[in-house]
């Protein structure tokens, strides 16, 4: 009788044994596949991050290319009013001179 326990409790032991086994290797895989799924999450997570990013660098350095070509255009209005009025100057300059010397 004495066998037939020990016999026993040593199938019924390897078969506990078995079970934990397989249940644990099922839970690590879980657990791993988790870990995968939330770092392919974090690379798409970073890499939609530095679209983003890169986005708004180029809109904003297209914005700053529109801003600098309006300075540009105006700075070139203002030098040719500039111009304008030192010519207009000096046209009634010489008039005046003119009007002064037939007035003489």
């Amino acid at each position: 009788m004495k066998a037939r326990a020990i016999l026993g409790g040593i199938i019924l032991t390897g078969a506990l044994i078995s079970t934990a086994t397989a249940a644990l290797g099922a839970s690590n895989k879980r657990v791993k596949q988790e870990k995968q799924s939330k770092l392919v999450q974090e690379i798409k997570s970073v890499s939609t991050s530095a679209k983003n990013t890169e986005n708004k660098v180029i809109t904003s350095e297209i914005n700053t290319l529109d801003s600098l070509t309006l300075k540009g255009s105006y700075e070139k209005v203002y030098v040719q009013t500039i111009n304008s009025l030192k010519k207009a100057i000096v046209q009634n300059d010489e008039n005046i001179r003119i009007l002064a010397k037939s007035a003489k």
